[in-house]
């Protein structure tokens, strides 16, 4: 549903008192973030305003305290042309959820109900997949260069158990390498923590995640027919 004016009021309201609460915590300590992944009828129009008088309600007891700032449309890239950068805070962040392509990252996924998406997606390292990886990392740096250069934080990332190992392991180990070498920090976000095809423990994931390097040279597929 749209947001009240009441509901607003008592968002700005409700960060008043957490900022409060927490205000002798050292910034090196805790970080705040107004709202995970705004979504639906808060739009980026709405969220635009609503985020500035939100820091302006933490500011008046946090001056230096970090803050992460995300995007409307469940906090991706898709929005992030959209996002209006609070201007003259040194101490904001922006933080992106990266789950692209969603229909790999997501699939089979029995919770999102009659919008569930069928399982069998895979992900092999070619060139035409590492790029459009690259060209959302470079809308990122793009708007971070225009708007003052902020840390950029990959708030999540993560391609979830039923996808099969082998994509969900190449994939990962592509968007932390990318996260790294464009020196933002990161976070995976797993929903069954890193199970296997098995539905066991998959240390693969994890060295994807800290460990593992990008190949020099991607995958390469071809195609044969047979009479």
């Amino acid at each position: 549903k749209n947001p009240t004016d009441q509901e607003k009021e008592r968002f700005i309201t409700m960060w008043g008192q957490i900022a409060e609460y927490f205000q002798n915590y050292h910034p090196s300590q805790l970080l705040f973030e107004p709202l995970n992944e705004p979504q639906d009828k808060l739009t980026p129009g709405e969220w635009n305003d609503l985020l500035v008088k939100a820091l302006v309600k933490i500011r008046e007891t946090n001056p230096d305290r970090g803050v992460l700032i995300g995007t409307a449309d469940w906090g991706g890239v898709g929005a992030l042309n959209d996002l209006k950068w609070p201007t003259g805070d040194p101490n904001l962040i922006l933080t992106i959820h990266y789950y692209e392509p969603f229909n790999l990252t997501h699939q089979g996924q029995a919770w999102m109900g009659d919008d569930a998406l069928p399982a069998g997606i895979t992900w092999n390292d070619t060139k035409s997949e590492r790029e459009a990886v690259d060209k959302h990392f470079a809308q990122i740096e793009d708007y971070r260069n225009n708007h003052g250069n902020m840390p950029v934080h990959i708030g999540e990332y993560g391609a979830f158990y039923p996808g099969d190992i082998d994509s969900r392991v190449l994939w990962a180990t592509y968007i932390s390498n990318r996260a790294k070498d464009s020196g933002y920090s990161s976070a995976y976000w797993d929903f069954h923590f890193y199970l296997d095809n098995n539905g066991v423990f998959a240390q693969s994931i994890k060295d994807a995640i800290f460990t593992n390097k990008v190949p020099e040279k991607p995958a390469e597929l071809f195609m044969v027919e047979t009479n």
